[in-house]
């Protein structure tokens, strides 16, 4: 388990991170991090979701192309090891800062909190891309959209 799993354990959202105080501290930022992770961690997974159904959804016309179900998998799989990468990358960068523990826990969240906001912008992305092109080409046309999420080989 990591760092920031133990420091913010639940995903409840402060009131008002002004009652952390002082300002400056580590608590104080650890709470905003926190409120910035709890929404684009919902943001992030409502645009996947929304991808998930976007991919998975058959042409009215019976005679269109598919979504090659390998592509479907492997978007799905990417995104599954994704969300098992960032909290321990973010744990790493966090105690790399070699601050004091609070503040390592605090940097750990504001990482996993810009990781999530920039997953969140690439699904949208992806989703408004995929979305340009005709129900009837979007398993042909529209798997470029998806490119953002594989490795380059070439």
């Amino acid at each position: 388990m990591s760092q920031q799993a133990l420091a913010f354990s639940d995903d409840s959202s402060y009131e008002d991170c002004d009652d952390a105080l002082p300002i400056t501290s580590a608590a104080h930022s650890g709470c905003e991090a926190q409120q910035e992770r709890i929404k684009y961690r919902k943001l992030q997974t409502d645009a996947y979701e929304r991808m998930v159904r976007a991919l998975s959804k058959k042409p009215k016309n019976p005679d269109a192309l598919q979504m090659d179900d390998r592509i479907f998998t492997a978007f799905k799989s990417v995104q599954a090891a994704w969300e098992k990468y960032y909290p321990e990358a973010c744990e790493l960068s966090g105690a790399l800062t070699m601050g004091a523990s609070p503040w390592q826990s605090t940097y750990a969240v504001q990482c996993e909190a810009a990781q999530l906001q920039d997953r969140f912008e690439k699904l949208n992305r992806a989703l408004i891309c995929f979305e340009k092109f005709s129900e009837d080409t979007r398993a042909y046309e529209g798997a470029e959209c998806l490119d953002p999420f594989g490795l380059r080989f070439q």
